[in-house]
């Protein structure tokens, strides 16, 4: 049984750690091509900026509250699996 717990736990836990870390690398390359197409497009710079922060904006809310519910997800499976244990 501890075995179990501890597997499931483990796994819990790398599963947290992947998605954190895709989520890092996918606001990375967001703001990467962001930076990107504002540069490219200097001559617009202003309007580009103005454009794109919005998206941007939305984007990393929208991360931070999956990232947040996933966080919330693997804590109630954890103490649920901890609780189940300790029975």
């Amino acid at each position: 049984m501890v075995v179990v717990v501890v597997v499931v736990v483990v796994v819990v836990v790398v599963v947290v750690v992947v998605v954190v870390v895709v989520v890092v690398v996918v606001v990375v390359v967001v703001v990467v091509v962001v930076v990107v197409v504002v540069v490219a497009v200097s001559a617009e710079a202003a309007a580009a900026v103005v454009v794109v922060r919005v998206p941007v904006v939305v984007i990393i809310a929208v991360v931070v509250g999956v990232v947040l519910v996933l966080a919330a997800a693997a804590a109630t499976v954890v103490v649920s699996i901890s609780s189940t244990w300790q029975q």
